[in-house]
């Protein structure tokens, strides 16, 4: 729900901004998430309160630990994964992905991406076009998360199927 997510993220900014004016430096993600999962947590506690309808995904790359992955589910539930999915098919989606990395783990740029479109595509039995799906790049070169066009999109989906 759109009023859940708006509310989690005015909640995460107001963490991150309280944290960084107590001790000087920007939050440690696991800190925000374990701040989330117990705003989370709470509203299922109380009879009076609908429980939040949002599943967030928080990720980071920190300079000690490297790239970081964490979910909290509506429940408050908070872990950290290598690869995760959300939403219908969660389940075989999080299955195909996980199957993937355990066989090997050091995906480049490219075969991680292709990696996604194909657990996207095997799990919801479609081809996609690219104004079907939407694109998010966070490496340790850049620091910087880019969406990719449609242009750049198209192109990532032609080489998956190529490689079909």
């Amino acid at each position: 729900m759109i009023a859940d997510s708006r509310y989690l993220l005015i909640r995460m900014r107001q963490f991150a901004g309280d944290y960084r004016y107590e001790y000087g430096y920007d939050i440690p993600i696991n800190v925000l998430g374990d701040k989330v999962s117990e705003i989370a947590q709470m509203y299922t506690q109380h009879a009076y309160m609908r429980p939040l309808c949002v599943v967030t995904m928080l990720f980071t790359i920190d300079d000690e630990r490297g790239p970081q992955l964490f979910k909290i589910d509506p429940a408050g539930h908070f872990v950290g994964y290598k690869a995760t999915a959300a939403g219908e098919k969660e389940q075989s989606a999080t299955n195909q992905l996980e199957r993937e990395y355990k066989r090997r783990s050091d995906f480049s740029t490219d075969e991680t991406i292709k990696v996604a479109i194909k657990a996207l595509q095997t799990t919801l039995s479609t081809e996609f076009r690219n104004t079907d799906i939407e694109i998010a790049l966070v490496s340790l070169e850049s620091q910087d998360v880019h969406v990719m066009d449609l242009e750049e999109v198209e192109r990532e989906l032609a080489k998956v199927g190529e490689s079909d």
